[in-house]
């Protein structure tokens, strides 16, 4: 982890997993004590390259991408950066078609909580 917030952040993530559950993005924020508002496009941002970061790390460890469990309150689905960054981990194609990143979705989040639990 690079940056406290991330690591707030990372144990946060780690607490989701081990519960089997999934938290939203606003959740997220004050779980890990962020002053972040999603709302703010520059807050989504952020929070967005600290997911990144951390999914990366984990996926770089051979484990799958912990950001899976971070969804949005009106769906449970993640949002898009969550696809794009799995593609440019070479996890997925970009060119999925929405039942496909269904699939996937279901698929990474049952492996983060397999691993983690």
């Amino acid at each position: 982890m690079s940056t406290l917030e991330e690591e707030r952040i990372y144990d946060v993530l780690i607490e989701v997993a081990r519960s089997k559950s999934v938290i939203t993005y606003d959740e997220l924020c004050v779980r890990a004590s962020l002053p972040y508002e999603m709302v703010n496009p520059d807050h989504r941002n952020q929070l967005s390259q600290c997911l990144a970061d951390i999914s990366s790390d984990e996926v770089d460890q051979g484990h799958p991408m912990l950001s899976a469990v971070v969804v949005r309150a009106e769906d449970g689905y993640p949002g898009s950066g969550f696809f794009k960054f799995a593609a440019e981990l070479g996890l997925c194609s970009s060119k999925m078609k929405e039942e496909d990143k269904s699939v996937f979705f279901a698929e990474e989040l049952k492996k983060v909580h397999d691993f983690w639990s």
